[in-house]
């Protein structure tokens, strides 16, 4: 989270194996707005959710609790002050029944104010002249309503006191905007939690804070930041699917299905599959767990994109489950739904999949290139190496040994952290013409993608269309297979393409090994045509 050979603020876990962290409220007591730290899809807004109705549920149902989304609510508002004063403004309204511009309500705040006034030089006009003087009174309220921070602060210090409750305001997922935009809201809780009468809570991405604490609106304040970590993908997965069936099966009744006439016996098939498949075969989970990131939100959409992808034959899965009573999802199936999701050829912008084999330069060995840095960093060793990370120089002195240049690896570290197959000390984002990251360190999604990927049949024959081919007699016999084995027959000759631009590299190249990865593509291209082979004799 922070730079390796920067002094940095120790963060603290917002939940321990005894619940709630006490730190969080004793900040709270500080008057000073409670940051939450987490990758977007961790979990931030379900441990909100959690603190409201499980944890404290009892101290919430006393409160007065606003949760702002900045997400996707805020995402069309210009003025993001605006937006908040308005959003509280509703919430108060329609889910306490206050209204903060009511006449009676509005009186009831500024009481003391008007008391004050009646002893102020118009006070002589209300025994003389009361018309008057209600009208003054009157613009007297205008003018301290139409100052509109101002008054709804006003209006919480008289919810707080008339109705001796707690006022709680949650903005949330301010970490799904960009910097400016997550540094604004950080502002705006300061000033709430220092001169409102709120605890308040504000969600920020980890490398927004690390970037903003160094020289950005935090470094001005004394921040303390709760860390919330991913929760297990395989637990989450698995609960989620079990709450679908019963939605499916009727076991729970849900208004908006009660009224549609479709039948869901189809729906309440696949999900079963997927329950019974996830809890049969690890490389599942492990395709999930590791794509994914610990990113929850991200593992989800991937079951999602599976279930309605135009890749995957449904039909074909609900014939054999009413066969043969069961079928078991292989992870290529998978792995083509998420390759593709909803683009008949494999689209880099538009999936969550890397090309390992895409290049920036007419050089054959930068094939290579990505998955020997993901590779140099996971074989990198001795005292320099902390919690993984990787000296740069010493990354970018393997990879000049190997014959790269400086742009080349420039390039590729910059590809690999975008597609977040690396990551960097700082969280730092690197630019071309601005200071390298400190140090590198591989992720778990890189690590799959030259392990478990690199020399699967279901990647290559996605990567191809997207990858340069720099002989033009071999680009020539590179065909986008309309049936199996046309698409077999492309993918051997996209494995000997690289097999031969691997041999300038085979001596010097540590940490990935595409011979390797090579042998494992044909052998499971010979398997397909064996397996092929048999279900034909069987007909």
């Amino acid at each position: 989270m922070f730079e390796t050979n920067e002094p940095s603020p120790l963060p603290v876990p917002a939940v321990t194996k005894g619940g709630i962290s006490p730190e969080l409220i004793a900040v709270s007591i500080a008057r000073r707005p409670i940051l939450l730290l987490g990758d977007v899809g961790v979990g931030k807004t379900t441990f909100i959710r959690y603190l409201i109705n499980v944890e404290a549920a009892g101290i919430f149902k006393q409160a007065i609790a606003l949760h702002l989304d900045l997400g996707s609510q805020a995402a069309l508002a210009e003025d993001l002050r605006a937006f908040v004063l308005h959003e509280i403004e509703n919430q108060l309204r329609e889910l306490y029944g206050v209204d903060v511009y009511e006449r009676n309500f509005v009186r009831g705040v500024y009481d003391l104010d008007l008391k004050r006034f009646q002893k102020g030089i118009y006070g002589e006009l209300r025994e003389s002249a009361p018309d008057q003087y209600r009208q003054k009174e009157l613009a007297e309220l205008e003018r301290v309503t139409s100052n509109r921070q101002e008054h709804l602060r006003r209006s919480l210090e008289h919810i707080a006191k008339g109705r001796q409750k707690q006022v709680v305001v949650f903005l949330d997922n301010a970490d799904q905007r960009d910097d400016l935009t997550q540094e604004a809201a950080f502002l705006i809780a300061q000033e709430m939690a220092q001169q409102w009468p709120a605890l308040v809570f504000v969600s920020l991405r980890p490398e927004t804070f690390n970037r903003s604490q160094r020289s950005g609106a935090i470094s001005g304040y004394h921040a303390k930041a709760f860390t919330i970590s991913p929760p297990r993908i395989d637990q989450v997965i698995i609960k989620r699917l079990r709450f679908a069936l019963k939605l499916t099966q009727g076991e729970i009744r849900v208004r908006r299905l009660q009224n549609i006439a479709l039948r869901l016996e189809s729906l309440t098939t696949l999900v079963i599959v997927l329950l019974q498949s996830l809890e049969r075969d690890d490389r599942l989970f492990e395709f999930l767990d590791n794509i994914s990131g610990g990113n929850v939100r991200a593992a989800l959409m991937m079951l999602t994109t599976f279930i309605g992808s135009g890749h995957v034959h449904t039909q074909k899965i609900l014939d054999i489950v009413a066969e043969q009573g069961s079928y078991d999802v292989p992870p290529h199936e998978i792995l083509r739904a998420v390759i593709y999701g909803d683009h008949i050829h494999y689209d880099p912008t538009d999936s969550v999949i890397s090309n390992l084999f895409d290049i920036s330069t007419p050089h054959g060995g930068e094939h290579f290139l990505l998955p020997l840095v993901i590779g140099v960093l996971e074989r990198a060793t001795g005292a320099a190496v902390k919690e993984g990370f990787v000296e740069t120089s010493t990354v970018y002195e393997s990879l000049q040994n190997m014959g790269f240049t400086p742009d080349q690896i420039d390039l590729a570290v910059g590809r690999a952290v975008d597609r977040q197959l690396v990551e960097t000390s700082g969280r730092q984002v690197p630019r071309r013409g601005s200071e390298l990251p400190s140090a590198l360190r591989a992720t778990a999604t890189g690590l799959y993608h030259i392990h478990r990927l690199a020399g699967s049949f279901a990647y290559v024959d996605a990567m191809i269309v997207d990858t340069p081919i720099l002989d033009n007699p071999v680009r020539q016999h590179i065909r986008v297979g309309r049936n199996i084995e046309e698409r077999l027959a492309t993918a051997e000759v996209f494995a000997a393409y690289l097999d031969s631009k691997w041999q300038a590299l085979e001596k010097s190249a540590i940490g990935f090994d595409w011979a390797e990865a090579s042998g494992e593509l044909r052998g499971q291209i010979a398997t397909i045509r064996i397996r092929r082979a048999i279900r034909q004799n069987n007909r």
